[in-house]
């Protein structure tokens, strides 16, 4: 799949959800936890990431 095809997406909460745990139990390993979106298109960084950071807040 290339590169432009295989990171044209939205992810859905579910797929966004599976990273839940492994990024707060990197938040207790760590001062600082940077995520980065690799999205090719449109806007589905940003979108994936706002949807992402609601998911963290009401993961607390």
């Amino acid at each position: 799949i290339p590169a432009n095809e295989r990171f044209d997406h939205y992810y859905s909460r579910e797929e966004l959800g599976e990273w839940l745990g492994p990024i707060r139990r990197l938040e207790e390993q760590a001062a600082e936890v940077h995520l980065v979106m690799n999205t090719n298109n449109r806007d589905q960084g940003p979108v994936n990431a706002r949807l992402l950071m609601e998911l963290l807040a009401d993961f607390a």
